[in-house]
């Protein structure tokens, strides 16, 4: 990990550019370089602009994802076979030394979720901030002890399009709280 200020100089100086080419220009096309390349540096001048600059902060991605059969059979417990796209939500994040989850959504509204209360509030049924709220309260429960932390997230998985934009945000979440509080042990055959 490693400040937003820098993590900013190591994506304009080229410096990571061997993992964005492996996740968003496998076949190595300059273009799609400069792109993936513009896209995560203005992500973390996006968390820069609204949260100012940290320590431990660090760039996540979570794809979009396709279901090639079963489509929503999984909503009842049944299997459904899916595949990634070369669509994701991508978000710079970083602890904020707080019980506070923040989440900037570009195009949503602004979520923020109080660790110290991970009640379901029905008047959040379907947005971003009961997602957060679930998540958090599993892996609380799983014994990951979770502290605050403040995320700006972009996403190019279309909403409402079968590309599982909710699924997407819901991974990235996963990975942002792994990796921050669960050592990176957190998955779904593991408890924190």
């Amino acid at each position: 990990m490693c400040s937003c200020k820098e993590l900013l100089q190591a994506l304009r100086s080229g410096r990571a550019d061997p993992v964005l080419l492996s996740i968003y220009a496998p076949a190595g096309t300059a273009a799609a370089l400069e792109a993936a390349r513009d896209r995560a540096a203005g992500t973390v001048e996006g968390f820069l602009d609204r949260f100012g600059d940290r320590e431990a902060a660090a760039l996540f991605s979570g794809p979009g994802r396709t279901e090639i059969g079963g489509n929503h059979t999984d909503h009842q417990h049944g299997h459904v076979l899916c595949g990634s796209v070369d669509l994701d939500t991508l978000a710079c994040a970083a602890p904020n030394g707080t019980r506070t989850i923040r989440v900037i959504s570009e195009g949503y509204p602004a979520v923020e979720v109080d660790l110290d209360d991970l009640l379901t509030r029905e008047a959040e049924q379907n947005t971003s901030a009961a997602l957060v709220r679930g998540m958090a309260a599993k892996l609380t429960e799983l014994g990951c002890s979770l502290s605050g932390l403040d995320a700006y997230a972009v996403s190019n998985v279309i909403a409402g399009a079968g590309l599982s934009s909710s699924a997407s945000f819901e991974v990235l979440l996963g990975t942002m709280f792994s990796h921050f509080f669960c050592g990176g042990g957190a998955g779904p055959n593991r408890d924190c």
